[in-house]
């Protein structure tokens, strides 16, 4: 019942992105604790940070992006587990960076396989998974196994709603 609901949810907000074609995804200004707001640039293939008390047409405080970066067309961000978690479109990845990183900075790591232009993803805290919605309708299961705490692994399966 679970996976059929967050596959329902998925598919209803990637077809909501489609129709409303937002270039870019905010984060972190619903936070008690945030003292940014993180927005991926989707048109400009780069991480935007602004300072939550920011007001007006201003510069980002820092920006990631550049050729090690591997940003091409990011769509969503999320901070999990204390780390930055970037979905990939045209790269069909999650990039893994520092929240501190900046400039032309290379992943921590990076998860590939199984995604398919994916358009959105969520994280389910309790069974450590990534629910990743893609452009073709499936959604794309990816486990994060600890082998160690800074080091999880990736697996893919493929569900459709």
């Amino acid at each position: 019942m679970r996976k059929k609901l967050v596959s329902w949810l998925l598919t209803v907000m990637m077809i909501l992105s489609l129709i409303i074609s937002v270039p870019m995804t905010a984060y972190g200004a619903d936070e008690p604790q945030a003292t940014n707001i993180i927005v991926a640039n989707t048109n400009n293939s780069s991480i935007d940070f602004f300072d939550i008390s920011a007001n007006g047409n201003i510069a980002p405080a820092r920006t990631l992006k550049g050729a090690s970066t591997n940003l091409n067309r990011p769509v969503d961000i999320a901070l999990y587990d204390g780390e930055l978690y970037v979905l990939n479109h045209e790269a069909h990845a999650i990039e893994i960076f520092d929240p501190l990183a900046s400039g032309d900075t290379t992943p921590v790591r990076r998860i590939i396989g199984g995604m398919s232009y994916p358009s959105g993803f969520d994280f389910d805290p309790v069974t450590g998974e990534i629910y990743v919605a893609n452009y073709s309708g499936n959604i794309t299961v990816i486990t994060l196994q600890t082998a160690a705490p800074s080091h999880p692994s990736a697996q893919s399966q493929k569900a459709t709603p």
